[in-house]
């Protein structure tokens, strides 16, 4: 016998779904992207940069 589990919420589930917060979603994960490649972690014990 199968139990039927929900599947996770996401973020696009609590925004309206309209081709703007598409868009507004996608700009704003690709920001968050490029904005944590910033990151730097200085690891002293290692030569690699």
């Amino acid at each position: 016998m199968a139990v039927a589990t929900p599947a996770p919420a996401v973020l696009g589930d609590y925004v309206a779904r309209t081709k703007v917060a598409t868009v507004a979603l996608v700009l704003g994960g690709a920001a968050f992207v490029g904005i944590s490649a910033q990151v730097v972690i200085p690891l002293p014990f290692t030569p690699v940069p």
